[in-house]
């Protein structure tokens, strides 16, 4: 049996690692969701100060509304990877949530 050799006594073709573009693509992931753990954090505190910058209770329930959508929408889109889905599935989800919030402004303001 012949095998080709390297200079180093390594067979050829046994020192090159193969990687997978999408396991390399989930690599570089961890600067999104760093990111977007700052993000949630700095909501959330924003969410505990709501109280002592509105004194009027529908400014402070508009607020809340609006940081926990926001605060949601980042959770769906990055930890639940729906950012990387297909149009159609987004969608089916876009659709109800944003009824969601037309249902609940409606009740804010009734």
């Amino acid at each position: 049996m012949s095998e080709n050799v390297t200079g180093n006594g390594m067979a050829a073709g046994e020192g090159v690692v193969v990687t997978d573009p999408h396991e390399e693509e989930a690599r570089n992931r961890w600067k999104i969701y760093t990111v977007i753990f700052v993000a949630l954090f700095v909501l959330t505190i924003l969410e505990l100060y709501v109280g002592r910058l509105f004194s009027e209770k529908s400014a402070q329930v508009a607020v809340l509304v609006a940081l926990m959508l926001a605060k949601a929408s980042l959770v769906v889109l990055y930890y639940m990877h729906l950012r990387w889905e297909s149009r159609v599935l987004r969608w089916l989800i876009i659709i109800p949530f944003f009824a969601a919030v037309f249902f609940l402004t409606i009740l804010l303001w009734v």
